[in-house]
């Protein structure tokens, strides 16, 4: 493949990539001023500064988008798996220090309103987490009375979950997992690259009548979820007019099992 090249003008901070051969991280100092070739088919993103000039595309190849305002991401414009695959060795690196990674406040208070969308009734079946990072999600379940399972993709912040007491699912337990969850929420996780079978297999475990609220970062991955989650039938889609908190937390959207 063609590497990508773009100007490092103005690019600071590391660049941080994942060799394919051992999957090992390697980091080391952008400069400014440099040209830099990026031949990895995805595995670098970038701390600092935004490296391109003009953001969104390098070639008709690779394409740029920025994660959690800092960090950005080069990947292939065609290859789903490999994109992914990007986004879980970004948050490995980021495990031990997410919290200081994202606005915590913010992100504490969109899972109390999605796990309020969800838990109507004081249930005591468990809710799934969908994409639970480091269980940042832990204590509001907890103040609440609620019991939670997590699910993450990256194997370092299952087990940052695990370490604040999350029952935490790998991908393989949940593709094949039949517990029944009384809801689920997804808290910054579905502008994320979509990976269909992990998604549809969480909403499958649903129990009838339960829930799924999640929210989307600036709106990014709606329309596909909704197609996703609507061509799978067994929920419907619920309208959130008249709920008081929904500001400042992207656009949310509310599903209910079928009976």
């Amino acid at each position: 493949m063609t590497p990508a090249r773009t100007e490092g003008v103005g690019a600071v901070g590391e660049v941080f990539t994942v060799c394919p051969a051992s999957s090992a991280p390697a980091v080391k100092r952008l400069m400014p001023g440099l040209r830099y070739d990026f031949t990895h088919m995805g595995s670098t993103f970038f701390r600092g500064e935004p490296p391109l000039n003009s953001p969104g595309s390098l070639n008709r190849q690779f394409l740029y988008r920025r994660l959690l305002d800092r960090f950005h991401l080069i990947y292939p414009a065609a290859d789903a798996d490999a994109t992914h695959a990007l986004e879980v060795a970004l948050f490995d690196y980021l495990a031990g220090d997410y919290d200081h990674a994202v606005n915590i406040s913010n992100n504490l208070h969109t899972v109390r309103v999605l796990l309020e969308l969800v838990d109507m009734d004081g249930t005591v079946q468990p809710i799934l987490d969908f994409g639970c990072g480091p269980a940042v999600s832990q204590a509001v379940a907890e103040d609440l009375g609620i019991s939670l399972v997590g699910y993450d993709p990256s194997p370092r912040m299952r087990k940052a979950a695990e370490f604040r007491g999350m029952r935490v699912l790998t991908t393989d337990e949940l593709v094949v997992c039949e517990e029944p969850f009384a809801g689920i929420i997804a808290s910054y996780v579905l502008h994320l690259t979509i990976v269909p079978n992990e998604l549809l297999a969480a909403v499958e475990c649903l129990a009838p009548g339960a829930r799924f609220a999640a929210n989307f970062h600036k709106g990014i991955n709606v329309l596909e979820v909704e197609s996703l989650i609507a061509s799978n039938g067994g929920c419907v889609q619920l309208s959130l007019t008249d709920h008081p908190h929904l500001r400042g937390h992207g656009e949310i959207r509310l599903w209910e099992r079928t009976p």
